[in-house]
């Protein structure tokens, strides 16, 4: 936070009143699930945003994002929706709920850093929703609940159609707690409380470093291609709760009439949704050799019918299944592409050793590996 709080009196030549950090929202399994309303599972990992603000003596509201090099500015509560603004939209989308409760706010000037600011849409704005809501909370005394920031959240859904939040998102920024994952459903739109015994010692982060514009197109892609699919599914009376109950076998099966991209797409989709089944039940048991083999199986899949890789990826996927003591290794969702997490035992305390500086010398840039420790909320840390 010295660096968040130096950048800001840089940018706005005053130091700010407060600053706090935003961690990311994780999908660890079940990136695809919203698609036929199944289960995830969910979690908070750092590398999310840094926000500070101070307050200004007008009505304005100055938005710096320092990773996509952008500003923005509006004035408050006469907010309007701009195309041009993009990310930006997601802070006016929030700050216009409340003006139409008639809450009245001071201007302020707001600095976002960090990982998270150059994540996809969908991750950044869930960001932003919430991490402005809660310093404006704090710093007006608004004293807003967590029913009250997730009910403001969902309806600020409907200022921007380019900039939109899913709600699993948000949950887990306002209720995660530190050690814990959550299995999210999306029909009943909760989260079961699950205790991670991996924390920081046997799972771990692999963070490839590709650019934040890596394979988002190719995921974005996969998911109209998916709803397509359903869609044609559903008009042969095939409708989501009978594709959540499908294997993997009775997937190839039903979709071997289509084309092999829309079969491998379905298959994907149903692969995500056993493996999240399976994934629970082998951490419930404290048994991180099966939650590694289930990574492994569905990283297969990710890489085979989803197509959702690079050179980068796959070298780092193959490192993995050649490296003796890593128990499994899978493709997270982070809003950024190309980060894994790896399940270890104790040969693979020394995880990729000296396997770094021949990734580096290969494509030209560094990965790094951290431990994988879930955070909680701040909104939660903070009451």
């Amino acid at each position: 936070m010295v660096d968040q709080v130096e950048n800001h009196k840089k940018e706005f030549g005053e130091a700010p009143v407060l600053s706090f950090e935003v961690p990311q929202p994780t999908v660890l399994i079940g990136q695809f699930s919203d698609l036929i309303e199944s289960r995830s599972l969910l979690c908070l990992t750092d590398q999310g945003l840094s926000m500070s603000f101070s307050p200004r003596s007008d009505n304005v509201i100055r938005i710096v994002n320092t990773v996509r090099q952008d500003k923005k500015k509006f004035t408050y509560p006469n907010i309007k929706f701009r195309r041009e603004d993009r990310w930006a939209n997601a802070v006016k989308a929030v700050l216009y709920e409340l003006a139409k409760e008639n809450i009245k706010i001071g201007g302020y000037n707001i600095l976002i850093s960090g990982r998270g600011a150059g994540a996809d849409s969908w991750s950044l704005t869930s960001s932003l929703y919430i991490g402005t809501l809660y310093g404006i909370s704090k710093l007006e005394n608004l004293n807003l609940s967590k029913e009250k920031i997730f009910e403001l959240s969902k309806k600020a859904n409907s200022f921007s159609p380019s900039n939109q939040a899913r709600l699993r998102d948000l949950w887990i920024l306002i209720n995660a707690r530190p050690g814990k994952i959550y299995l999210w459903s999306e029909k009943k739109e909760e989260g079961e409380e699950i205790v991670y015994e991996g924390n920081g010692q046997k799972s771990f982060i692999v963070f490839s470093a590709l650019p934040f514009s890596v394979l988002t197109p190719e995921e974005d892609e996969f998911r109209i291609e998916a709803k397509e699919v359903l869609a044609s599914m559903e008009s042969k009376s095939v409708n989501l709760s009978d594709i959540r109950k499908l294997t993997e076998k009775e997937a190839r099966t039903m979709a071997s009439r289509y084309p092999d991209r829309e079969r491998r797409c379905l298959t994907h989709l149903v692969v995500e949704n056993e493996c999240c089944q399976k994934a629970k039940e082998a951490i419930d048991k404290k048994d991180l050799t099966s939650f590694g083999k289930i990574l492994f199986s569905l990283q297969r899949s990710i890489v085979e019918n989803a197509e959702l890789s690079s050179p980068e990826l796959d070298w780092i996927w193959r490192r993995g299944q050649e490296c003796d003591g890593v128990l499994g290794l899978c493709l997270i969702g982070l809003g950024i592409a190309g980060s894994f997490l790896a399940v270890v035992d104790g040969r693979a305390s020394n995880l990729y050793a000296r396997k770094e500086e021949e990734y580096e010398r290969i494509f030209g840039f560094r990965s790094t590996i951290r431990p994988f420790i879930p955070l909680g909320s701040p909104f939660e840390e903070r009451q």
